[in-house]
């Protein structure tokens, strides 16, 4: 297997000896950090290397991390820090977690709250998949409670609607509320600053085309 992948590594090299940026790259997208970053990221890169052609693999965050792993991917935005010690990590963007309430919540004209207030809640949560989830549950866990999970998903506009709608509440990173917060309770936190770090990944040591490397740059 890693033979296969040296020689699928080497005929890489062996086409990119044309200094003339070209090529496909594979981009590993999260659902939520696509939002937010690709469109404006693929609009400047599409419009300066017209001969390079982006393809979007979308799968939840720790699933991206390992398609980098194994090369099936060519770079990712990802949650940092990642697990893995095989990806070269770089922060392009950092955002507090804030709480998000019902409009009715009996919290809701705290100016803030701590994460301790929230515990006899029901939580609604990102999917297994989702790296936000894990900091999520890791932040409960500093202030000594485990999250009783109502609800699981992988769409944040649901999430949304369903703490709309009074079936829960979430810690989310606050861009997320900034384009979907309507009729919501949203609460800074003030027992603890809760980071939503984004950045972009590669694999180490593996070979960065000269398209590869213009896209980073770009990013």
């Amino acid at each position: 297997m890693i033979l296969l992948q040296e020689m699928k590594e080497l005929n890489v090299q062996l086409e990119d000896m044309n200094v003339h940026v070209k090529g496909h790259l594979k981009i590993g997208l999260p659902q939520i950090i696509g939002t937010f970053f690709f469109p404006k990221v693929a609009k400047t890169f599409s419009k300066k290397y017209t001969e390079v052609t982006l393809e979007i693999v979308e799968e939840g965050g720790l699933s991206i991390e390992k398609l980098v792993e194994k090369g099936e991917v060519d770079a990712a935005f990802v949650v940092l820090p990642t697990r893995s010690k095989e990806l070269e990590e770089q922060l392009i963007f950092e955002a507090p977690f804030v709480a998000c309430l019902p409009k009715d919540h009996v919290l809701k004209d705290e100016k803030q709250i701590t994460l301790g207030q929230l515990q006899q809640d029901n939580w609604i949560m990102f999917d297994t998949t989702f790296a936000l989830r894990q900091v999520v549950l890791e932040s409960c866990r500093k202030e000594q409670f485990e999250p009783k999970i109502a609800y699981n998903t992988t769409q944040w506009d649901l999430l949304m609607a369903l703490i709309r709608d009074g079936l829960g509440v979430a810690i989310v990173p606050n861009p997320l509320t900034e384009m979907n917060g309507q009729n919501l309770c949203v609460k800074k936190i003030s027992s603890q600053y809760i980071p939503w770090k984004i950045g972009i990944v590669v694999k180490i040591n593996s070979y960065k085309t000269h398209a590869l490397r213009a896209f980073l740059k770009i990013v």
